[in-house]
């Protein structure tokens, strides 16, 4: 396992996002307030384009779940406690889920439900973020000759390399971390 000088060792990061429809909505956006609680977290809301709509508008908005509303507020004042949140504690993020899965290019065979806990990667349900670097890391110099950064194939850290010689969709991300670095 990496080292991390700050911890001692590299910890793990989970996801946790939730619709600005539930009725605990508000207590989630609240929920890095109190130390320690959902500590190897990532909070996200999940922004609709319906919620967004009702925010500019300053519209009721409602809490609800299994069809039963539990609660009116307005949506402003919701978005504006998200924000508040945000600045405060720097959770939860907000995800503009709809805008995401109108513009996700295999949209005709899955729908994006999260983003890895970086953020950087919508995925589906079930859906895996493969983290790779490129040449360049690790005492690797990017830069040569000309000055042109030369990325080589990237190395993806998964256990399962049989899965992923076998399946063709799925995502990996790429860290160019250190191509800024000059030789």
């Amino acid at each position: 396992m990496p080292h991390d000088h700050e911890r001692g060792s590299r910890r793990g990061a989970m996801m946790r996002r939730s619709p600005a429809t539930i009725p605990d909505i508000e207590e989630f956006i609240d929920a890095k307030r109190t130390p320690g609680r959902l500590a190897m977290f990532n909070l996200s809301v999940l922004a609709s384009d319906r919620f967004m709509t009702a925010v500019k508008n300053d519209a009721p908005w409602e809490l609800s779940f299994g069809g039963r509303v539990y609660k009116t507020l307005q949506a402003r004042d919701l978005w504006n406690r998200i924000m508040r949140s945000t600045y405060e504690y720097a959770e939860p993020g907000v995800i503009f889920i709809d805008r995401i899965n109108a513009q996700n290019n295999l949209g005709y065979c899955e729908t994006i439900r999260a983003t890895n806990p970086c953020g950087e990667q919508p995925l589906p349900p079930y859906g895996a973020c493969l983290l790779a670097r490129s040449p360049g890391e690790a005492g690797e110099a990017p830069v040569r000759g000309d000055r042109r950064t030369r990325f080589g194939r990237a190395r993806v850290v998964d256990p399962h390399r049989r899965a992923i010689s076998r399946r063709r969709d799925r995502r990996f991300a790429i860290s160019a971390g250190g191509a800024a670095r000059r030789s």
